[in-house]
């Protein structure tokens, strides 16, 4: 199932793993001035079909549970969580109140904390079972434990219901209720947004450095390279995987500077050797939580050096002519 109000257009993915939450989610996401793909899976399917939803281009996932710690674990994409309120678990709670017997709370620690709080308040007699992982050895091992313990009910998430639901001659579904689901739909767009805001303000960045003349490189505290112009890229034959051919001389120079650099001091006019010849060079410390986080350098040919290379085109033009 995946309904959208413009699946080209939508940046929010709400993968839901049961049909009830979907259907949910569906009436809501009508009423929004937003699009919203819908993907309905199961816990069981959810790893498979990953990499295509990770392919449409969507920014955001929206899940519950098991199936939120399962994307959340495997996927590259944030994650926003459903998160069970005060009175969804009253709810799922509630008709056990006055009952004789044993209730079985299981599910992912996300889902179901706080449930003891309110099964004591509504004195039920319950036992918890938090689930670790997803792994069929896991699974196999809290099938067992539920197997050995006597439970007159089963109450939890679709991990549950997919699982360990015939364990307890009942079951009830800790569902998700519309303000729960409203709420991680409105964070999840919020996220969005707040990317979407970064976004620009790089590309704003990037625009105006790619119109210096000279090369703007940004390393972190290793040395590493985070960012550089147009300038840059060209000077340095930088490759599309952002990885300069010989950049020693980058290391180099922020081995020998790292004092300065730290004490929060610009270097300014070093020239330094690179393989596109000397070079002059400004470094500018950035930090963050007082420590030296990353350093920005200017680069551009010596002038000793450039001036040598206009004498050797005209020597060669003369030679030419």
């Amino acid at each position: 199932m995946n309904k959208t109000k413009d699946i080209a257009a939508s940046p929010l993915c709400f993968v839901s793993p049961y049909p009830q939450l979907a259907k949910a989610a569906e009436a809501l996401v009508a009423q929004l001035d937003y699009a919203v793909t819908i993907h309905q899976t199961t816990l069981n399917r959810i790893l498979d079909e990953l990499p295509l939803l990770e392919s449409r281009g969507h920014q955001v996932l929206i899940s519950r549970g098991g199936c939120a710690e399962i994307l959340k674990k495997h996927s590259k994409l944030p994650v926003v969580e459903i998160k069970m309120s005060g009175y969804d678990i009253l709810d799922a709670l509630i008709p056990f109140k006055g009952q004789k017997g044993t209730v079985g709370i299981v599910g992912f620690s996300s889902v179901i904390k706080g449930c003891a709080r309110v099964a004591e308040q509504l004195n039920i007699n319950y036992k918890i079972f938090t689930l670790q992982g997803n792994d069929k050895e896991t699974i196999s091992c809290l099938k067992r434990q539920l197997a050995s313990t006597p439970l007159d009910c089963i109450v939890g998430d679709t991990v549950c219901q997919d699982y360990f639901s015939p364990l307890g001659s009942q079951f009830r579904l800790l569902d998700s209720s519309p303000a729960s689901i409203t709420e991680a739909l409105e964070e999840a767009r919020s996220l969005y947004l707040a990317f979407r805001s970064q976004l620009l303000e790089r590309h704003h960045l990037q625009l105006i450095l790619d119109q210096f003349d000279k090369a703007v490189i940004t390393l972190d505290d290793t040395g590493a390279l985070l960012h550089y112009n147009k300038y840059a890229s060209q000077l340095f034959k930088i490759n599309a995987s952002g990885e300069i051919y010989d950049a020693s001389f980058l290391k180099q120079v922020l081995h020998q500077e790292r004092h300065t650099l730290r004490e929060g001091k610009t270097v300014s006019a070093k020239v330094v050797d690179t393989p596109q010849g000397a070079m002059v060079v400004n470094l500018y410390p950035v930090f963050a939580a007082r420590q030296l986080s990353r350093v920005v350098l200017t680069m551009q040919p010596s002038p000793v050096y450039r001036g040598r290379n206009i004498m050797f085109a005209a020597r060669n033009c003369l030679a030419a002519a």
